[in-house]
């Protein structure tokens, strides 16, 4: 009779697991062959940004803000990577990069109270009480617990000015961040509160257990939406529309917002087709561009080895115009640019007015600059 019961509940485990395992496995890339293209063509190596996990151009002034850090210390101390050697923790850099010069600049960060900044994602906000400030917020894997740093930067200056850490509990394992104000912002959590980080497997074929995390004008803080893998977030032009990157599943979720109540709602899912990482928006078209590797184990790799190959796409979403539009299908992913990145690229932030992109990596040992 045990025998009847275990054989039922591996059939019915084996049946609700199924979709999930299949999908993990064509995201993974693990079924096709390992590409044996190189580094774009399009593309050289700005050796001297290296690990910049996330990048967002400020369209106006043509300039891009970027998290960067280094590949050797991150196979030390990334809690993202489960790599936990407090030794590896350090003092990150932002940086602004001209993409109509092609010049670049280490921030200073002043009235900073801490001694650590391990960065990750990165968002940013025109003040709209004040056209030369920008409101730049980035995640900050401190040995003591990840948190929010949010900073002012004055338009063409060198300088970000430290105005507030945010501690919470439900912020628990920050990934990226998209800021609204001194005070607004939604940040993703990349892994389950309720269970440990080495299970992150697991939680690929769970129920949605990552989540998004909303903090308001007025400091309530609270969770607004489940997913499984939540990854890299990006907000369109009006903040109207969230973008929230499900790594494990390769799917971009797209979610209405509500302006009074900063509530989510599902408004539809795209289909990307890897393991993609970080979304970022080119505000002068509309069109989203999504990053990531089409190699999970190569990327694994990459994780403990500085430089180790991994292949990566960018693909571009736009709206659909297309005949099954009719069917509900209101966007559309296509390729925008493959290669082979040193290192896990994990970004991609595009001005297609000045026909450029950068593509960075969490441990990429440089920067692409590509002509588009």
């Amino acid at each position: 009779m045990l025998l009847y019961i275990f054989v039922g509940l591996l059939a019915v485990l084996g049946g609700v697991l199924y979709a999930p395992l299949i999908e993990v496995w064509e995201v993974s890339g693990l079924n096709k062959p390992f590409p044996t293209h190189e580094i774009p063509s399009n593309c050289v190596i700005l050796k001297e940004l290296q690990a910049c996990e996330d990048i967002h151009i400020h369209h106006s002034t043509a300039t891009a803000f970027l998290t960067c850090g280094s590949p050797q210390r991150r196979t030390q101390w990334y809690p993202p990577i489960q790599k936990m050697d407090k030794a590896g923790a350090g003092v990150d850099q932002f940086v602004k990069y001209d993409l109509a010069t092609d010049t670049y600049q280490a921030l200073k960060v002043v009235n900073y109270p801490h001694t650590e900044l391990v960065l990750h994602g990165i968002g940013m906000h025109e003040n709209p009480e004040n056209p030369k400030e920008l409101i730049i917020a980035a995640v900050n894997h401190r040995t003591s617990g990840s948190v929010i740093e949010i900073f002012t930067h004055p338009v063409g200056s060198d300088k970000l000015v430290h105005v507030e850490t945010v501690v919470h509990e439900l912020i628990h394992s920050p990934n990226d961040i998209v800021v609204l104000s001194k005070k607004e912002f939604y940040v993703t959590n990349d892994f389950p509160a309720m269970i440990p980080k080495w299970a992150r497997a697991i939680e690929m074929l769970a129920p949605p257990y990552t989540s998004v995390i909303h903090r308001s004008e007025s400091g309530e803080i609270r969770n607004v939406a489940m997913l499984r893998g939540a990854n890299g977030i990006a907000v369109n032009h009006d903040a109207s529309l969230i973008y929230v990157n499900s790594y494990g599943t390769g799917r971009l979720n797209v979610y209405q917002r509500s302006a009074n109540s900063g509530n989510l709602v599902l408004m539809d899912v795209v289909k990307v087709g890897f393991g993609i990482d970080n979304p970022t928006v080119d505000y002068t078209t509309g069109e989203i561009y999504d990053t990531g590797t089409t190699n999970g184990l190569a990327a694994v790799k990459s994780y403990s080895t500085v430089g180790y190959q991994v292949p990566f796409q960018v693909s571009k979403i736009v709206n659909n115009t297309d005949s099954d539009l009719f069917y509900g299908v209101r966007f559309k992913s296509n390729p925008f640019l493959t290669g082979i990145a040193p290192g896990m690229a994990t970004v991609a932030a595009v001005d297609s007015k000045l026909g450029k992109a950068l593509v960075g990596g969490f441990n990429m040992q440089g920067t692409l600059l590509c002509k588009i």
